[in-house]
């Protein structure tokens, strides 16, 4: 998985949870002390970044965590993204053979 990928999720979960809510993107950016709702639209397509402490407040407002936003819906995927790095480090372990794979945690293991 790409940080393209993550991006994408990280969007799709920013409008997941706002509409459970029943909030529209104005009332989100409202309860971020922001009045742009442009903002909270950019976040929702993946065309603007979310800074760490933008992410952790973002989650607040909207009662999740930071691996809440990062979950993947998609049952293909079936990751709890912390971040980058990590998602390609699983992507990589569940695409290689079997015989990587037990050298991918053999080495893992030895790091530990």
């Amino acid at each position: 998985m790409t940080e393209e990928d993550y991006k994408k999720i990280i969007a799709r979960n920013i409008r997941k949870y706002r509409e459970e809510r029943g909030w529209s993107q104005k009332e989100l950016a409202l309860r971020l002390g922001d009045e742009r709702q442009t903002r909270v639209s950019n976040w929702e397509k993946g065309t603007s970044s979310l800074g760490a402490s933008r992410l952790f407040a973002l989650c607040d407002v909207l009662g999740v965590t930071p691996t809440d936003m990062g979950r993947s819906s998609d049952i293909r995927e079936g990751l709890y993204v912390t971040d980058a790095d990590e998602v390609d480090l699983v992507s990589g372990y569940r695409m290689a053979s079997s015989d990587d794979r037990d050298t991918m945690l053999y080495k893992a293991r030895r790091a530990i």
